[in-house]
């Protein structure tokens, strides 16, 4: 898969600087995803299904493939994922909590939404990962604004600390979501990710007594941030493109959790019509660039 995303990646473009810094954070990213599966046990028996079926749907959606902000947007969360599972019933998590939130509000300051998945995060800690305390809790407040206290020094170096800020005020105006501005292939990969991620969800939640504890918590979690993302989606389809990246990545590993530990007799049958189904969506993605 490794292959043929690069492949596939510089098939529309191998002159483009933009594409290649994409492509490179999407490596990073993959590597982080490989990382985050083995060190938590993700899957019950040896797979590399997650970080594939991240980059089956990055190769298959060849309109992120330029877009910088979007794969750092996805490294970002990723980071703040492998952080976050290390403070699992920890009893100094200080640490882990801290950077977690850190490479959230990195994600923040070129995407002010994610702000919100902190207090997602806040709750995952209280009933999932059981490591909230008074200690986490100014952690994980601190690594939030770590980032914003660098910008305002970047700000006040260049002269415009009064407009630093300026950029946030229209996140703060309550408007009609504008579906209007939804593209065609941005509708299809929302159905073609919604649709497996659900069908993935459902799975979990019937077999969930199968998986141990730890990795149950550590689902449950991503769950929740399933739900905080289609809700963005949702209410601010006007960037779709960006809701759409932190989906795949998200869903990925749910998406893995189902096709890596379904069970049946026509299953082997669905498996393979469902990579046609992906394959088939990447090709029109292809022919409408």
């Amino acid at each position: 898969m490794a292959v043929v995303a690069c492949l596939l990646w510089l098939l529309t473009g191998a002159a483009d600087q933009w594409r290649w810094l994409a492509l490179a954070l999407t490596a990073l990213t993959t590597y982080v995803v490989v990382e985050l599966n083995n060190r938590h046990a993700l899957l019950r028996i040896r797979s590399r299904l997650v970080s594939s079926t991240y980059l089956l749907f990055m190769a298959a959606a060849p309109f992120l493939h330029t877009h910088r902000q979007a794969a750092a947007l996805m490294l970002a969360f990723a980071l703040s994922y492998a952080m976050l599972f290390q403070t699992y019933q920890r009893v100094r998590a200080e640490g882990y909590v801290f950077h977690a939130f850190l490479f959230l509000g990195l994600g923040s300051l070129w995407f002010p939404p994610m702000a919100v998945m902190a207090l997602l995060y806040f709750f995952s800690m209280i009933f999932q990962l059981r490591t909230f305390t008074w200690r986490t809790f100014v952690a994980g407040l601190l690594g939030m604004a770590v980032p914003y206290w660098f910008y305002i020094v970047y700000a006040v170096y260049h002269g415009q600390f009064l407009s630093a800020f300026d950029y946030l005020l229209p996140w703060f105006r309550v408007e009609r979501p504008a579906y209007e501005v939804v593209t065609l292939s941005q509708w299809v990969a929302l159905g073609v990710v919604g649709f497996f991620a659900f069908i993935s969800l459902v799975h979990f939640l019937r077999t969930a007594y199968n998986d141990k504890i730890r990795t149950r918590m550590l689902f449950y979690v991503i769950v929740t941030q399933e739900c905080v993302l289609a809700a963005g989606a949702a209410a601010l389809p006007r960037y779709m493109d960006l809701w759409l990246a932190l989906l795949m990545l998200n869903s990925s590993i749910l998406i893995a959790h189902y096709y890596a530990l379904a069970r049946g007799r026509l299953f082997d049958f669905w498996f393979n019509l469902s990579l046609l189904l992906i394959v088939g969506w990447g090709v029109y993605n292809y022919i409408h660039l």
